[in-house]
């Protein structure tokens, strides 16, 4: 039995440039742009799928095209 976190990444203008993830609490800066990071890859509904193996704290980041960026930290427990 597998536990899954699903993580839906939206934008008003869909023009993302850079999905990404990181172990820890992390702000936007430490992401430098979408060049840090574990990529992800959004499906046609703007949802990844995680499995759960470990418990830990993740940092999910988005940044589309004129440089907006955003930032959710989650809590696996």
């Amino acid at each position: 039995h597998y536990n899954y976190l699903i993580v839906t990444v939206t934008d008003p203008e869909d023009d993302l440039s850079a999905v990404r993830y990181a172990s820890g609490i992390r702000e936007a800066s430490d992401f430098e742009g979408g060049l840090y990071g574990t990529p992800v890859t959004l499906g046609s509904d703007h949802q990844a799928v995680f499995r759960i193996t470990r418990r830990g704290t993740y940092t999910f980041y988005a940044v589309d095209s004129a440089g907006n960026e955003s930032v959710l930290t989650v809590y696996i427990r």
